[in-house]
Parts: structure tokens; C-alpha cells; sequence
């Protein structure tokens, strides 16, 4: 049985590693490290777990949640440079469409 402590560590360790991964554009990666992470928070969240190092834990979990901010703040900023981009092209199209049209 794993204790709250390894768990912990582990959480961290899965999170640094989706940061890595999301900044190398690894997708799959990312998820699929997503999936494991959010098991084991959910094994956190659902057992009883022997405590090892109460304040150790919780600064494990605390640099997680920083982390996790910044990863999710970074992500929203893509998503919305991702989408003028589209809007972008679409308007170039749009544009194109219009200038052969009236050729």
C-alpha cells in the first residue's frame, strides 16, 4: 500500500511531467498523463492512507496546485491564440473568396 506521502510525490512528479509534455506539444502525452494523475488524486481523495509527513504532504500538494494554475493558465492562453488564428484565416478566406469573385 502506498502512503499520502508517496502519493503526493507522485502527483507532483505526473504534473511536472504534463508541463513538459504540454510544452513540447505532446498531446497524447499530456492526456495520457492526465488520466494516470487524476487517479491517483482520486486514491488520495477516496482512501485511507497512512500520513507519514502531514506538512510534507501538504507542500507536495500545494506546489502541485501552483503548478497546475500555471499549466491550465498557459493552456487557456493557446487555446485563445489558437482561435484569433482561425478567426485569421477565416477572414483571409473570406477575403479570397471575395476578391476572385469579383474578378
Amino acid at each position: 500500500m502506498n502512503s499520502a506521502d508517496q502519493i503526493a510525490e507522485r502527483i507532483l512528479e505526473q504534473t511536472e511531467l504534463m508541463v513538459a509534455r504540454a510544452k513540447a506539444g505532446d498531446l497524447e502525452g499530456f492526456r495520457s498523463l492526465q488520466a494516470s494523475r487524476d487517479k491517483l488524486v482520486k486514491s488520495l481523495e477516496e482512501s485511507s492512507l497512512d500520513v507519514t509527513d502531514p506538512e510534507r504532504v501538504r507542500d507536495l500538494l500545494l506546489q502541485t496546485k501552483e503548478i497546475n494554475s500555471a499549466l491550465a493558465d498557459a493552456l487557456s492562453a493557446e487555446q485563445q491564440s489558437l482561435l484569433d488564428e482561425k478567426s485569421t484565416l477565416k477572414r483571409n478566406q473570406r477575403a479570397q473568396a471575395a476578391y476572385k469573385a469579383n474578378s
